[in-house]
């Protein structure tokens, strides 16, 4: 009797609360191997007294599009390596944006490929030179920083270190209190209330439910094709509102910001794995040789992602010239008091300026954290945050700070010259 005993103990065990990591491998890996989907979600924000709509298409290889129609008609596609939008976001004036992402994506990889080379020979047996790049669709969950709403958000977004095709599935991997519910379910509570449902059969998010003054707010599931057939236009933008702003400069912004948020996680688990190994050594030539790739990996990215601050204060730069050479030009040579008057205004702008490019750098270097998944070793986790936070300063004195000043002396020496 033990034996028939044990193997119905077997049959009726429970599944664990939590599931381990092959769980999400493996729906990852089934995930990975589609050639295309149409997921149609149902939507309910704060906000809005009609619920709305979600519609995610992808078609392999690299074919990503998200329509919205809450708050209003919005649309952002990925599609022939170009980040595309069109529409509304926010229910309020329109936008297009048109992002070669892929041309980025493929201009810094040569240049993370040499800085690392250069740096980093101990690399060379395991650095990817050409990772495999494609489109991936992430669900951003974060808490509001001004009250206690959560906001979630699907994204469309295109990297060289995709593991997942479904994004999701990674975060939810990371999480330690997912537990089943059911047979097919997984279940996740985020720290303020909101509950998230995956299946287990699709890799998808069926549904998203948070509470908040009496009211749920929601994402169901509402339809999921895994073999739709696409037509010609199904992936042609709408045409663009009258009077719709060109968005193309924050949107290549963003992207820019998250190439720098991937090469510099990639360079991070290189120096782990090679320290770890102990085929390098943590001494201070390493530590000056990962500053210098971290500068290119920064300066690249700065570049990028502070372009509309350089032009605007370019701009900005030669109307403040033409005004000052004009009220130098007024003021007498012999009245020192009017002119001392006039250089403590200039002085003033000067630190105001140096005020707003130290707010730009606090933001950016806000998101600069060292994830103790991507560097285990928390005293080499600690000395690497330190050094990219000096490579990251350099690097904006470098690209924006120092050629700005520069511009700024340069415009008052003219002015003051008459």
């Amino acid at each position: 009797m033990i034996a028939p005993l044990a193997f119905a103990l077997l049959q009726d065990a429970p599944k664990p609360r939590t599931p381990d990591a092959a769980v999400f491998d493996a729906l990852i890996r089934k995930t990975n191997d589609l050639k295309a989907f149409v997921a149609e979600y149902k939507v309910k924000i704060p906000g809005e007294a009609k619920e709305g709509s979600i519609r995610l298409a992808f078609r392999a290889p690299g074919d990503l599009r998200i329509e919205m129609t809450v708050p209003s008609t919005f649309v952002l596609q990925l599609h022939d390596g170009v980040l595309e939008a069109a529409g509304s976001p926010s229910g309020e004036s329109g936008v297009t944006a048109h992002v070669p992402i892929e041309e980025f994506y493929r201009e810094r990889r040569e240049h993370l490929n040499e800085a690392v080379g250069a740096s980093f020979p101990e690399a060379k047996k395991d650095w990817v030179v050409e990772p495999e790049c494609g489109a991936t669709l992430e669900l951003e969950v974060s808490p509001s920083r001004t009250d206690e709403k959560e906001n979630f958000q699907f994204q469309a977004s295109y990297s060289c270190h995709r593991t997942a095709l479904l994004g999701w599935l990674e975060f939810w991997k990371s999480q330690d209190d997912v537990r089943y519910d059911g047979d097919d379910h997984l279940a996740l509570t985020t720290e303020r209330g909101a509950k998230l449902k995956l299946s287990t059969k699709t890799g998808f998010v069926e549904r998203i439910e948070k509470e908040s003054k009496g009211e749920t707010f929601y994402f169901q599931l509402d339809s999921l094709d895994l073999d739709p057939k696409f037509d010609a236009k199904a992936f042609a933008l709408p045409p663009p509102e009258k009077n719709a702003q060109d968005a193309s400069g924050p949107f290549s912004a963003r992207m820019q910001h998250l190439i720098t948020l991937d090469h510099r996680a990639e360079v991070f688990r290189c120096i782990a794995r090679h320290v770890e190994d102990k085929s390098l050594a943590w001494n201070d030539d390493a530590k000056a040789r990962a500053r210098k790739v971290f500068e290119r990996v920064h300066s690249d990215g700065i570049a990028g992602e502070a372009a509309s601050l350089l032009e605007g204060t370019k701009r900005q730069l030669d109307k403040l010239g033409d005004l000052l050479r004009d009220q130098y030009a007024k003021l007498p040579k012999s009245d020192g008091a009017g002119r001392s008057e006039l250089d403590a205004k200039v002085d003033a702008h000067r630190k105001e300026l140096v005020d707003r490019f130290r707010k730009f750098l606090e933001a950016r270097n806000a998101s600069l954290s060292v994830s103790d998944r991507t560097v285990t070793d928390g005293a080499l986790r600690e000395d690497l945050g330190g050094i990219e936070k000096e490579a990251a300063e350099a690097a904006f004195a470098h690209v924006v700070q120092d050629p700005l000043l520069e511009a700024f002396d340069d415009e008052v020496s003219k002015a003051k010259g008459g």
